[in-house]
């Protein structure tokens, strides 16, 4: 599309939407007019209406977060009781960064097991373990989660029939989500589970008579018979409901939500002072906006299309912030596991006759740094790696963090057996001469496998499965080397 048309197209999506304002602005004026079709009282359920929907959606991306980040768990090719504890605790430590966690472990029936701090457990005695029987995949409360004695929102993901893995996430993240969307402005605001128990409740009067004891019970106890039977079946059958309740000359109106991906609902208890403050902000904004919207309108024909634009470059500047964020692991600036499987895969599909190489890093004796020299300087060693492994290769080859200690390198394009070898010894040469600690220099070495691409792996699964054999044999050969995967052909036929 030439700039001619692209700015025709501006202008036309600028003429629409100025109109499109018109058309809102006299609706607005017509209404604010005709106020007594709709009264103000309507207009408070609707705005609570649009409260909630906006929290329960941030609730559901929250959830969609946790689960997203657990993903990796699904991908297990080996049951957790038989992976080494390092690798376990690895895994672990993995899911509770990507989920935004506090703790996550993981345990077998009877509730022993491990957590991502490599701590041995032991859940049988936490309130909310009988509940893990039958569960598949799912969300619970947690009165003490079992490690510090406080309440969470727990994640579980069943592994067969042999146990769990569990992500605990603070309450405060949800409870933050609800204070977000100014829902302290309610009398207060609740959260329950599927058997009435409340998980988490606040607002500005979070000392409500209804809030005291169980919250259930006593709106059962201070309303009619008849509309309490239509709320509970109501939020039984997981629909919005609506209930009024007195107790001790507290008056309250109640909506409520079901929230998506559990079983639990979401509240909020109004007070009839609230209500009657916004009635007469809403009485007085009426006058204040029929004022405004002419003035709007005018402001609007003269600098939308400017607004148009900048908006438009904003949003592509953010959207490609986001997606380079989404994309990089935070503590070495390269690709992601994800985004590093992505993109070689892309290369592949696109370039299935062209050679390539992929090689393998891991850092060895990664753990004795981190236990002698502490995970700080451990962390160090990894930011530095991938800095130094940045500026070795050419800007269109690949290199990312596959997670932990291991990275990865995938040269592009490179046609001669001896280029290849030449250019994977870099590696090599690097690991002699680096070194990390700003006083008191720490050598660091790796060991390497690769595998040629398509010769030793048509697809990133086979590639990868190669030079990871060809890696096995680096750190049992000796560490700190450079082997490939046709080289352990060689020695495996000569030894047969």
């Amino acid at each position: 599309m030439t700039e001619n048309k692209k700015l025709q197209k501006v202008f036309i999506i600028g003429g629409a939407s100025i109109f499109v304002l018109c058309v809102i602005a006299w609706v607005v004026v017509v209404v604010g007019i005709r106020d007594t079709k709709k009264t103000i009282s309507e207009l408070l359920q609707d705005n609570v209406a649009v409260q909630l929907s906006q929290a329960v959606d941030r609730m559901n991306l929250q959830f969609q977060k946790v689960r997203a980040g657990a993903e990796i768990l699904g991908a297990l090719e080996t049951e957790p009781e038989y992976l080494p504890a390092e690798e376990l605790q690895t895994l672990l430590t993995t899911v509770t960064g990507n989920c935004g966690a506090y703790r996550s472990c993981y345990v077998d029936l009877a509730g022993l097991g491990s957590d991502d701090t490599g701590n041995e457990i032991d859940l049988s005695g936490a309130d909310y373990f009988p509940e893990l029987a039958g569960m598949s995949d799912g969300f619970l409360r947690a009165t003490n989660d079992g490690f510090t004695s406080k309440g969470a929102i727990v994640y579980l993901k069943a592994v067969g029939e042999s146990g769990y893995f569990l992500v605990f996430v603070d309450k405060k993240v949800f409870d933050q989500v609800l204070t977000d969307l100014a829902m302290e402005e309610y009398l207060f605001y609740a959260l329950i589970d599927q058997s009435h128990a409340m998980i988490l409740s606040g607002g500005a009067y979070s000392q409500s008579g209804f809030l005291y004891g169980d919250l259930w019970n006593n709106l059962k106890d201070h309303s009619v018979t008849a509309d309490w039977y239509i709320f509970s079946q109501r939020i039984g059958s997981a629909r919005e409901a609506e209930l009024d309740a007195t107790k001790d000359k507290e008056s309250i109106h109640i909506f409520s939500v079901p929230v998506e991906n559990t079983d639990w609902t979401l509240m909020v208890g109004l007070s009839p002072e609230y209500a009657e403050g916004y009635m007469v902000e809403m009485s007085a904004g009426y006058e204040r906006t029929r004022v405004a919207v002419f003035l709007l309108l005018l402001m609007v024909v003269l600098t939308y299309l400017t607004l148009c634009l900048i908006i438009a470059h904003q949003t592509r500047e953010r959207a490609r912030e986001l997606g380079d964020k989404a994309d990089t692991d935070q503590l070495t600036g390269l690709s992601n596991k994800v985004a590093t499987e992505l993109l070689i895969k892309d290369y592949m599909a696109k370039n299935p006759g062209s050679q390539a190489v992929f090689i393998l890093i891991d850092v060895d004796n990664f753990k004795k740094i981190n236990d002698t020299m502490g995970h700080a300087f451990g962390d160090e060693v990894l930011r530095n790696l991938g800095i130094r492994l940045r500026s070795l290769y050419r800007m269109n080859d690949i290199i990312g963090r596959l997670g932990g200690d291991e990275f990865c390198v995938f040269l592009k394009d490179i046609r001669d057996e001896e280029i290849i070898r030449r250019e994977a010894g870099k590696l090599l040469t690097f690991f002699r001469d680096f070194e990390v600690g700003e006083y008191v220099k720490y050598s660091v070495t790796g060991s390497l496998g690769a595998a040629i691409f398509p010769r030793e792996g048509a697809s990133f699964e086979d590639l990868y499965k190669n030079a990871d054999t060809a890696l096995y044999a680096a750190k049992h050969g000796g560490k700190n080397q450079l082997i490939f995967y046709a080289d352990t052909r060689e020695t495996h036929e000569k030894s047969e």
